[in-house]
């Protein structure tokens, strides 16, 4: 690969996981991609993957070690944005990965939909 491609790779901020595309996410991850690249409004690939209720992206990410928990400008964690498109298998994986303190509240707001 030339080394322009490489620069470009080297950030998800071109590529976001929400095609759930593992096999993208893993050659990010290995040509050194930081897993918790922000965007402009601080949101991070765990963000995107969770809004689109890609569950086996979000278990990928935080094996590399991705901040689960992260919260963006707004202060909206990958479990809010999972809560609000309504993204059960996202939610599930959050909560068993222990997405921390937000989780309780995120998932009564959830509930009371």
């Amino acid at each position: 690969m030339g080394k322009a491609y490489m620069q470009n790779v080297k950030s998800f901020g071109n590529w976001t996981p929400q095609e759930g595309m593992l096999d993208t996410a893993e050659l990010l991850l290995a040509a050194g991609t930081d897993s918790d690249v922000r965007s402009r409004d601080l949101r991070t690939p765990a963000h995107m993957a969770a809004h689109n209720d890609h569950a086996s992206m979000l278990r990928r990410l935080a094996r590399s070690g991705a901040d689960v928990d992260a919260a963006d400008e707004a202060g909206r964690t990958p479990l809010w944005k999972a809560a609000m498109q309504n993204a059960a298998e996202a939610i599930r994986v959050l909560v068993e990965l222990g997405e921390g303190g937000q989780a309780c509240h995120v998932l009564e707001s959830w509930n009371s939909f």
